[in-house]
Formats: C-alpha cells, structure tokens, sequence
C-alpha cells in the first residue's frame, strides 16, 4: 500500500489511473498525451505497455481500459 489509502499497490488501478481516483478517465488520458516522449519509470501509471516511454500507444491502451469501466 505504498500511496496510503488502504488498498494493496497488486489490487489497484495502477495502469492508466495516473490521478488515483479509482477510475479511468479523460483526466488521465489528458495527463498521458501531456507526457508523450518522456521516459517512464517502471510502475509508472501512464505507460500501459510498460515499455519505458510514454507514447500515444499508452493512450490507446487506456482509451480502451476506460471503456470497459462500468458507468
């Protein structure tokens, strides 16, 4: 539980939820274009293929995590 909020780092959202706010969604798309070309550090919410960059491939990616989120 490294960021404290009572749920263990193997059950969270890690990939693509770059806010923590339990979901996916247009804030955090937003939030991996604006880091587009910058290396990732491993673990890194907004490189969803873990490859070390983010590119818009990860959007992609999480484009279609988001979609398969309930409403």
């Amino acid at each position: 539980d490294s960021n404290g909020d009572g749920i263990g780092d193997a059950c969270s959202l890690a990939i693509c939820d770059v806010d923590e706010d339990g979901d996916i969604d247009t804030s955090d798309i937003r939030a991996i274009l604006a880091g587009r070309g910058q290396q990732a550090d491993p673990g890194d919410p907004r490189d969803a293929n873990a490859d070390g960059v983010i590119t818009s491939i990860d959007a992609k990616i999480c484009i279609a995590e988001a979609r398969k989120q309930p409403f």
